[in-house]
């Protein structure tokens, strides 16, 4: 196995988030052995999980003012997701996972979690990308904060459909992109 260091602050913007993307990506399906992982996917999150039993999300913050975006109340769809995920009811036409993490890196994992904790988000977790690879891992991330469990439904025949769907256009756009720009 291949060890690789990165980094980090050679990424910058967009590139860092679609560097921290592809290891959540490793993350779940080589480390955690998740039997699904797309990106974009279950209420247009970043990273969606699927394993037999949990569907777990993934927001990336890379910034202070990214982060905070997510709670100003401007978006409502955010205020809405938020709010139902915080307050563990169940809704039929929305689609609660069973965690919820926020990846970030490792200097601003400390800000997030203090605002989490101030604003009753204790349900949340974070992730960290990490310039260094775990031993023995495939990925750079580390958990910062684990999560608590959202929703205790298992997952449904409905939601492996739409991740299932998601995985076939990410890989038909790769294979796009590979054929044009060879």
């Amino acid at each position: 196995m291949l060890r690789t260091q990165y980094n980090l602050s050679n990424f910058k913007g967009r590139k860092l988030t679609e560097f921290i993307k592809l290891q959540l990506m490793k993350y779940y399906r080589f480390d955690r052995q998740f039997n699904l992982v797309v990106s974009e996917c279950i209420n247009n999150s970043d990273i969606t999980a699927l394993s037999k039993t949990n569907l777990v999300e993934v927001e990336i913050k890379i910034s202070k003012e990214d982060f905070l975006k997510e709670f100003d109340g401007k978006s409502k769809i955010k205020a809405t997701k938020h709010q139902r995920y915080n307050n563990g009811k169940k809704y039929n036409k929305y689609i609660i996972p069973s965690y919820f993490y926020f990846c970030t890196t490792k200097d601003l994992a400390p800000f997030i979690k203090n605002y989490l904790k101030e604003n009753g988000y204790t349900n949340y977790g974070i992730l960290v990308c990490c310039e260094k690879r775990i031993f023995n891992k495939r990925s750079h991330i580390e958990v910062y904060k684990q999560a608590n469990k959202l929703n205790k439904d298992v997952v449904n025949e409905n939601v492996i459909e739409k991740v299932y769907k998601r995985l076939q256009s990410e890989l038909i756009s790769l294979k796009e992109k590979v054929l044009i720009y060879k």
